[in-house]
């Protein structure tokens, strides 16, 4: 409850949550006054006819060991107003004592057989030696005309539930109960079945998700369609890379294989030359020979930059 009244305070809420929130609080606070008033009245009738039950079995006729009242009039104002109520415990006349107030039968020819709840102002004793007690309304000018007995006091006063019987008497009507009750009651199991369902659709939501994350992605047919012609297009420009690569090293080792030749004819020519009384083999070695010597003739005279 604190947290809600230091909530309706926020400057940053609105007008009609701050409302919200006064309704929340106030009934609240109804809500937990007739629970209270409610467990009273069980606890009072459970100990009444565990009482009741017991006096049977013993025989007695006696009065209940609780019981509650509720105060129409104001003759013990302030101390009791109108429409309080009190709940008053069987006590023993002998353990009654000046200033305790009791509920009892009035014999007062005004009161006749009407339940009263004064104040003791006086003890006295009858010729049996049994007590007499004279009360008093603590908001009347004078003493109650009639004494009381023992056996007409219903209880001494324990407890006092202020304006407790403005809601009793709004209980005992029809709309009382319906409004103060049912009404309460279906909002709070409607609200009850919308908060359950709000946290099954978080679950779920949050269940599906997780489902997603662990299940395999699946492949669209276009876009693995797209896929395969892309790896298709690097393979190609892979091949054709290679095949240039290869036409490179198959060129370069030609050349290689041509200069080696043209190495082989000039060492084969001078080797020829140094012999005496041989013959050339023939003339176009000759001319092979010149031609491979003018060529590298010419490569060393472009590497020495026309020098």
């Amino acid at each position: 409850m604190r947290e809600d009244i230091n909530a309706s305070k926020n400057k940053d809420l609105t007008t009609w949550k701050k409302i919200k929130l006064v309704l929340h609080y106030i009934s609240k606070v109804f809500l937990w006054s007739i629970f209270l008033i409610l467990v009273i009245a069980a606890v009072t009738l459970i100990i009444y006819f565990i009482d009741l039950k017991k006096n049977i079995e013993t025989g007695k006729n006696a009065i209940p060991l609780f019981n509650a009242y509720v105060i129409i009039s104001p003759s013990m104002e302030p101390a009791i107003k109108v429409q309080d109520a009190v709940i008053v415990m069987r006590t023993e006349p002998k353990k009654l004592k000046k200033n305790d107030i009791i509920t009892f039968d009035s014999k007062d020819p005004r009161y006749s057989g009407i339940t009263i709840t004064h104040r003791i102002v006086g003890v006295e004793h009858g010729g049996t030696n049994k007590a007499l007690f004279r009360t008093k309304g603590d908001n009347n000018n004078t003493d109650d005309s009639a004494l009381v007995k023992g056996e007409d006091i219903y209880g001494k006063v324990i407890l006092k539930l202020p304006k407790i019987g403005y809601i009793q008497f709004f209980l005992s009507q029809k709309y009382g109960w319906i409004i103060a009750i049912v009404l309460p009651c279906l909002a709070i199991i409607i609200y009850d079945i919308i908060k359950l369902i709000k946290t099954i659709k978080i679950a779920t939501s949050k269940k599906s998700k997780n489902n997603k994350k662990d299940v395999p992605k699946v492949v669209d047919s276009s876009s693995f369609k797209d896929e395969k012609e892309k790896e298709h297009e690097e393979n190609k420009i892979n091949n054709n890379e290679k095949k240039n690569k290869n036409k490179k090293n198959k060129t370069k080792n030609e050349e290689d294989n041509k200069i080696d030749d043209d190495f082989e004819i000039l060492k084969t020519y001078n080797n020829k030359t140094k012999k005496k009384n041989k013959k050339v083999k023939k003339e176009s070695d000759e001319e092979r020979y010149l031609e491979v010597l003018k060529k590298y003739s010419e490569q060393d005279k472009h590497k020495k930059g026309g020098n």
